[in-house]
């Protein structure tokens, strides 16, 4: 990880608060402007397991698919993210 990488600390605070949705959902933000699909991916699915159906968790899944060219998945993701919306 690069200095001044904003992932150590997100991973920090999702170690400190691991039943935050929210706090994997910016973690999740973090990896995938880092480029790491996978990472990004893992932090969504923690994100879902707090809060299923979370449509900011879902959009980041989606990403995180495209990222990994598995287009299918990606569009799946970000429908249900859309249909999720308030």
């Amino acid at each position: 990880m690069a200095p001044g990488d904003p992932r150590a600390d997100l991973r920090e605070a999702v170690r400190r608060e691991p039943r935050n949705a929210l706090a994997w959902i910016v973690l999740a933000d973090a990896e995938l402007d880092a480029g790491d699909a996978l990472a990004g991916q893992s932090a969504c699915q923690q994100a879902l397991a707090l809060a299923p159906g979370h449509p900011e968790a879902l959009a980041r899944l989606g990403r995180a698919h495209w990222l990994q060219r598995r287009f299918p998945e990606a569009v799946a993701s970000l429908r249900a993210a859309a249909g999720a919306a308030p």
